[in-house]
């Protein structure tokens, strides 16, 4: 035996009270958990049959962090955490397992029930009436509408009560073409080949208009309907709504199918228009299916970006304002701090842009004052624009805090390139044009401060051509998450 071994061997061991770590004799701390030891409180005991060494002093800092008392707890935690991941496991490919097993189960039965008719079939030409009517019978209670087989049926009990009488037994159908094409649409539904079982259907109403009209018709709507859906989930817009188109030519009114087809036409137009970089178009599309089904798609996701590329597209032509709004409309959308950034850098802008014109001498200082500064009026009754109507506007169509509305010309027609100006009470001159698309129509974005804003129609060299309208943001407005002012303008007079 070595040195090593002997010493091995002949060692005292000692537990420490504590947390249960092996001593060795002479140790004055656990090493394990740092514990100070009285020799009474060692319980002595010989091990020099163990084939594990005691841990040194060294291996007090690896202790602390991981004791003997903390292994535990630690493996049983191990043992939940992947107990609860293969329960769930189990849970999922159990439920997998079913769906498929009720599928199977059904093509099964067709398939049964054809089988019983043919085997009903064999017996009745043998002569077995009652034997051909009780087959017959079962495959109807498997498959309700065999209509082929509630025909046998009736034949059979109709030759057994005759049985003994000389009456020569009728021929029993063949399977009919309906049967046979019900039996095959049902296999396709159940196998989620919607397409194959829509017209598997048509064609039963085609051939059998009066065999259970109603039921196969709304079956097949079912199936275009579920076809069309599949088509989407794929991003095949022309194919699901030619699926919708033939559902609703079935059933014109059908509300699932009309809503459907307006989400899926208008979602992929928003595509369409953001492949092609028509940001704007694609965030009006996007916009239209947010409001019937946020939940549609991404169609979220999509909104933000249509806006936030069309105010990237603004920001590089140096259009500041509208580059403002569109930043302002993608963070409403979805809270990005990025697209907060740009929209407060291209709003700095657009403010820059505007007070480079000189309106009128604003206050020294940025704080609030009790009254406005006062433009330089024009002559009375010689302005250009006059407000026709001045609303409060919540949620949608507003995306945030805006002064908004249409400019008009005097006979009422959208009347683009018009600036409207609003001043707020630190002298922050903010400014909004009336867009060619859509027309007429001018947004001013403003923070979400309380403040009344004095609001005009501008000429080119920022003089007011309209009378002052005043508009007030306070707390509890502020406090609906979206509000807007609606001021529409129209042209009166001449300047």
């Amino acid at each position: 035996m070595t040195t090593a071994q002997s010493a091995f061997s002949t060692a005292r061991w000692h537990i420490c009270p504590n947390c249960g770590g092996r001593l060795q004799q002479g140790d004055d701390v656990c090493p394990w958990c740092d514990m100070p030891l009285d020799a009474h409180m060692l319980a002595a005991s010989t091990s020099s049959n163990d084939p594990e060494r005691a841990p040194s002093s060294g291996s007090s800092q690896r202790a602390s962090f991981f004791s003997h008392q903390d292994a535990p707890r630690f493996w049983r935690r191990v043992f939940v955490l992947t107990a609860l991941c293969l329960s769930l496991l189990f849970v999922v490919a159990t439920s997998l397992a079913v769906y498929q097993g009720m599928q199977d189960r059904n093509r099964q039965l067709v398939g049964e029930a054809l089988d019983l008719y043919e085997k009903g079939r064999t017996l009745y030409e043998e002569g077995r009436y009652d034997l051909a009517a009780a087959h017959f019978r079962e495959a109807l209670r498997i498959w309700p509408d065999f209509e082929t087989a509630r025909q046998a049926l009736e034949l059979a009990e109709a030759q057994n009560q005759q049985s003994g009488q000389g009456t020569p037994a009728e021929p029993l159908p063949e399977v009919q073409e309906v049967d046979a094409l019900l039996a095959e649409a049902v296999v396709a539904y159940e196998q989620g080949d919607y397409e194959k079982a829509a017209r598997l259907l048509e064609r039963i109403l085609a051939v059998r208009p009066d065999f259970r009209a109603e039921q196969i018709r709304a079956l097949a709507v079912d199936a275009h309907l579920k076809a069309g859906l599949a088509f989407v989930e794929q991003d095949l817009f022309v194919e699901a709504l030619r699926q919708f188109d033939q559902a609703l030519a079935l059933d014109p009114n059908n509300p699932e199918v009309l809503r459907q087809r307006e989400l899926a036409n208008t979602y992929g137009t928003g595509l369409d228009a953001l492949a092609k970089g028509e940001f704007i178009e694609a965030a009006e599309a996007f916009r239209r299916v947010y409001l019937l089904d946020d939940s549609y798609r991404l169609v979220t996701e999509k909104l933000a970006e249509a806006h936030r590329r069309a105010g990237d597209t603004f920001f590089k032509n140096e259009a500041w304002c509208d580059a403002a709004d569109q930043y302002r409309q993608s963070y409403t959308v979805i809270p990005d701090p990025n697209v907060l950034d740009q929209a407060r850098q291209a709003e700095s802008n657009c403010s820059q842009r505007v007070n480079e014109v000189p309106v009128w001498d604003l206050p020294a200082t940025p704080t609030p004052t009790d009254t406005f500064p006062t433009p330089t009026p024009l002559p009375p009754g010689d302005f250009s624009f006059v407000a026709t109507s001045v609303t409060q506007e919540f949620d949608q169509p507003c995306v945030g805090h805006y002064i908004r509305g249409m400019v008009r010309t005097l006979d009422g027609a959208p009347l683009p390139g018009i600036s409207v100006l609003a001043l707020d009470p630190w002298g922050n001159v903010y400014l909004g044009t009336s867009k060619a698309n859509p027309p007429g129509m001018y947004d001013i974005p403003v923070p979400d401060v309380e403040a009344t804003y004095q609001v005009y129609v501008v000429n080119e060299s920022g003089i007011p051509i309209s009378p002052m309208v005043s508009v007030t943001f306070d707390r509890t407005m502020l406090g609906t998450g979206v509000a807007c002012y609606a001021i529409d303008w129209q042209a009166w007079g001449q300047p």
